[in-house]
């Protein structure tokens, strides 16, 4: 987390590993998802990765206002936005 400007005792390794874990599985449904042509599943995937991303992009820009997280933290916070509206423009224009 250094990169980040926060040093981690061993409870914050292990939380962002977990965090690690559930990015990796979500990233796997993702991809295992991508040629489902049923608007109804492409519906429900673009809400929960709007929710999921969305809930991100708040914590992350709270941590940065706050100053928790260092300016390179700023990336991963602009990642989760850009990626949100673009599940919030697929969940909008499915129907």
């Amino acid at each position: 987390m250094l990169i980040f400007g926060n040093a981690t005792d061993a409870v914050g390794v292990m939380n962002m590993r977990f965090f690690g874990a559930c990015a990796t599985g979500f990233g796997v449904i993702l991809w295992t998802l991508r040629g489902i042509t049923s608007p109804v599943i492409q519906k429900g995937v673009s809400l929960g990765s709007l929710v999921t991303l969305g809930s991100s992009f708040i914590v992350g820009l709270h941590g940065a206002i706050t100053g928790n997280i260092h300016f390179l933290g700023i990336i991963s916070v602009g990642i989760d936005f850009i990626l949100s509206i673009g599940f919030g423009y697929f969940f909008v224009t499915l129907y």
